[in-house]
């Protein structure tokens, strides 16, 4: 039975982050929580003001380094966090415009720097400890890279595979689908790909080319969420709530 429950006034869409003893956690209103993992007692919580009514209906993964919390928001920016008290140390602004500039990506480190995309902006590189913005790649990316080991892997929203260097410098690009690559993850020592047009493809990571493609049965389905693995499974939501599981 649960030990205990919290009402945080609003959808949470990401999942939570564990660290010594809290739980940290984005909702869909654009509030950060930090609870007591024990109790489920709020510690601290922080509002966003966004005032745009035309975002992306999900949020980002917070993400934890250095004793910090690095969160992205809907209004384009990146914050990061005291752990403790939750005082903004940091904010640092990734796209512009009035609508979808959402940083909906999952921040992440990468050789000590931190690289973060927006829907409506490019993947940037940016000094953790100042968010001191230090390169941005011309790549416009829905999800965060994935390391393949001295690289990061990313996908783009022309459904163009892309291997990176540190610097951002592109080492290998490939397109795979006609619209947005939505998720990469590893798979049995290989890549699985979805696209927002309903395709899932099993890619070599070495020259990212396609070994199989599936596509999922209708003119209307997509895959918008993040593809989970394990157990050697894999399973995938459409968007016409079809759950997909694969062995």
């Amino acid at each position: 039975r649960p030990k205990y429950s919290v009402d945080l006034g609003a959808a949470i869409e990401s999942e939570p982050v564990a660290f010594r003893g809290r739980l940290f956690v984005h909702t869909r209103n654009h509030k950060i929580f930090a609870l007591d993992a024990e109790t489920g007692k709020i510690l601290w919580a922080y509002k966003r003001s966004v005032p745009f009514l035309t975002t992306v209906q999900r949020v980002s993964r917070p993400m934890i380094y250095d004793q910090k919390l690095f969160v992205g928001f809907a209004d384009g920016y990146i914050g990061a966090f005291n752990i403790e008290e939750g005082v903004l140390l940091w904010e640092r602004k990734l796209a512009d415009g009035n609508k979808f500039i959402d940083v909906d990506t999952t921040p992440i480190i990468f050789k000590g720097k931190l690289y973060v995309g927006s829907i409506g902006g490019p993947l940037t590189v940016i000094e953790p400890n100042t968010g001191r913005i230090l390169k941005k790649s011309k790549y416009i990316v829905s999800r965060a890279p994935l390391k393949l080991k001295n690289r990061l892997l990313i996908g783009t929203i022309k459904g163009e595979l892309v291997i990176l260097d540190e610097n951002l410098k592109t080492v290998l690009k490939k397109k795979i689908a006609d619209k947005g690559i939505s998720s990469i993850v590893w798979w049995k020592k290989k890549l699985a790909v979805s696209s927002i047009d309903g395709n899932l493809f099993y890619v070599n990571p070495g020259n990212l080319k396609v070994m199989e493609k599936i596509h999922l049965g209708h003119a209307n389905s997509a895959v918008f969420g993040q593809m989970k693995v394990m157990d050697d499974k894999m399973a995938v939501l459409s968007s016409r709530n079809r759950l997909y599981v694969f062995r």
